[in-house]
């Protein structure tokens, strides 16, 4: 079926052409928030839909019992060491002509993003408030040291 407008002219899909269109375009990702999800790891990698397995550090942080604490060390160091397992899979994958999987995790400052990049951690989750926050300290800081600078100047 096709549409058309005077000014334009598109054409309006089935429910059938939809379907596959989100099937094509679909990415299907897990999770991996606990001791479990990362003991089921060798089997989650079996997918072979597998786009992405995102390691939240925040409730691993929880299940460790460092609830919170998303750069204690032990954290980590799982969380580079699952890394590392999936990048290592992503070549048997690859022999096996099944598709690459992303690894993700939590990069809540520009300094996270940069630490996990190096790691080769290709997707990164942000959190809006702390780039705000951050953003408004930068801001204040700012305005402080022209003011702090400016007084100086007059006093001088």
């Amino acid at each position: 079926k096709t549409s058309s407008s005077s000014s334009s002219s598109s054409r309006v899909l089935s429910i059938a052409e939809c379907v596959q269109d989100s099937n094509r375009n679909s990415v299907v990702g897990v999770l991996v928030e606990t001791q479990r999800g990362l003991d089921a790891l060798d089997d989650i990698l079996t997918v072979p839909e597998l786009d992405l397995v995102f390691v939240a550090p925040t409730d691993l942080s929880a299940d460790m019992g460092v609830h919170g604490q998303i750069r204690h060390p032990d954290v980590l160091q799982t969380v580079e060491d699952t890394a590392r397992r999936i990048h290592d899979t992503n070549k048997r994958r690859k022999e096996l002509g099944l598709s690459h999987v992303a690894v993700g995790t939590l990069a809540v400052t520009a300094e996270d993003y940069v630490y996990w990049r190096e790691r080769n951690v290709q997707v990164l989750c942000g959190v809006a408030q702390c780039m705000f926050v951050d953003g408004a300290k930068g801001f204040m800081n700012r305005v402080q040291a022209y003011e702090d600078e400016r007084r100086n100047n007059s006093n001088g």
